[in-house]
């Protein structure tokens, strides 16, 4: 996913990365130094969770909170590009 934020070159800064967190462990701190500029988020135990979102998957999420696109975990990059570009092509926000 680095990767392929940092390949968008110029809309590179409208994807913003999030980790969501749903245990009481924390991250390594070694793996949040190798990504630099991911924001980890601890998911609230107890409420409803407005999105259905599934372990081992990579999720798109525009600003207003709707759910765009889902990747595998491990997804082939070039075509998870492609379609990020195209997504930020036709978007009006973010």
């Amino acid at each position: 996913m680095r990767q392929a934020r940092l390949a968008l070159g110029r809309d590179a800064d409208r994807v913003e990365r999030v980790w969501v967190v749903d245990d009481a462990a924390d991250p390594d701190p070694a793996l949040l130094r190798e990504h630099e500029g991911l924001t980890v988020a601890r998911a609230a135990r107890g409420l409803v969770d407005p999105l259905p979102l599934a372990p081992g998957y990579i999720y798109v999420v525009d600003p207003l909170g709707s759910l765009m696109m889902r990747f595998p975990g491990e997804p082939d990059g070039r075509r998870m590009l492609r379609d990020l570009a195209r997504l930020l092509r036709v978007s009006r926000i973010g």
